[in-house]
């Protein structure tokens, strides 16, 4: 009564696509390349008395592992422990990793700002731009069966985790335009009611941010005084 009805709206929306500025991309991607070229100078700047370009890798996860961890003259010898290894020995550096770390060196930040525009423009940016078809629409699928909550989710490519740097690229048609709906915490108003809780009750009533109200209660301070 609910999926199969649900099956062909979702083959429609596949096979219709969702229409994206061909010249806005590209011009995405362009300026993704050339922010992550200048990154890269600076980060072999910052680390030349180490390392030369062509000796690291920057978007090799096992040479920046081994830099990263090695000691002078081969690497920066950063504190290794509680950094832990990948079945092949090498060191995990996720951005976990490198978020721990960036006060230990001032190349950490330069690398996750590297990293994070790296994946927007493989991600992203030129998938996208391969993916298009003539009429400038990409096709993804949607799977009712993809998560154990029973949400949608999207692939091929995935069109439900757009990061803001990207979302301006996808654009209605002509006489259409986009609308966004938003049932705002609609698990925790459910809660509320089903449960009869008095204090969730009155800080939806009231629109306190039921978050704070919760950090509030746990660390025994007044509402004004939780930071976000």
């Amino acid at each position: 009564k609910i999926e199969l009805p649900l099956a062909p709206i979702l083959e429609e929306m596949k096979n219709t696509g969702i229409k994206v500025d061909k010249n806005a991309l590209q011009k995405l991607s362009d300026k993704l390349t050339l922010e992550n070229e200048k990154l890269r100078k600076e980060i072999y700047k910052e680390i030349s008395t180490v390392a030369s370009s062509d000796r690291l890798n920057l978007n090799s996860p096992k040479q920046l592992g081994e830099f990263l961890f090695s000691l002078p003259p081969n690497g920066l010898g950063l504190n290794s422990r509680g950094v832990s290894k990948t079945k092949n020995g090498n060191f995990r550096v996720d951005v976990k990793v490198l978020e721990g770390l960036k006060n230990e060196h001032p190349v950490l930040s330069l690398i996750l700002k590297y990293r994070e525009i790296s994946k927007i423009k493989s991600t992203y940016a030129a998938p996208f731009l391969e993916l298009m078809d003539k009429n400038s629409r990409i096709h993804t699928t949607y799977l009712q069966t993809g998560t154990a909550t029973g949400r949608l989710s999207s692939r091929d490519p995935n069109l439900q985790n757009i990061p803001p740097e990207v979302r301006h690229v996808f654009i209605p048609e002509k006489k259409f335009t986009f609308i966004a709906f938003d049932y705002s915490q609609i698990e925790l108003r459910v809660l509320a009611s089903v449960s009869g809780d008095a204090k969730m009750i009155e800080a939806f009533k009231n629109n306190i941010d039921i978050h704070t109200l919760t950090a509030s209660q746990i660390l025994k301070k007044d509402i004004e005084k939780i930071t976000n």
